[in-house]
């Protein structure tokens, strides 16, 4: 029970409305609902997108290969196992290893080129 309060409570204190700007009534027009007391061009009011930083299309490449690698890891560790069974397994598990180093190194890259130009 008390698992379940504090991961509602934790799922609670992200809530994207906690994190919108303060709201104020409008003092032109009191029927109208409440307005920000930011302008419209603030920042914070609207997401990134890669045309603000082209970087950003970079590190989302970088963390999706990261990903990628993570993932062929964690296959090249089954492989591993099952290679006591199956001898067929070692070579399938050699071509992950590739595949992974090949991973790496393109996500170090890409992170690192999308880093320096930030």
């Amino acid at each position: 029970m008390l698992l379940m309060i504090s991961s509602k409570w934790s799922l609670n204190a992200f809530h994207p409305s906690l994190l919108l700007p303060p709201l104020i009534p409008n003092p032109t027009c009191p029927n109208s609902k409440s307005v920000s007391m930011y302008p419209p061009s603030f920042p914070l009011l609207r997401s990134l997108t890669t045309q603000d930083f082209p970087e950003l299309g970079l590190l989302y490449v970088s963390n999706l290969l990261l990903v990628l690698t993570f993932l062929s890891l964690k296959l090249l560790m089954l492989l591993s196992r099952l290679s006591f069974l199956w001898p067929t397994c070692i070579s399938m598990a050699s071509s992950v290893m590739l595949i992974l180093i090949s991973l790496t190194k393109i996500s170090l890259k890409t992170l690192m080129l999308a880093t320096s130009k930030l």
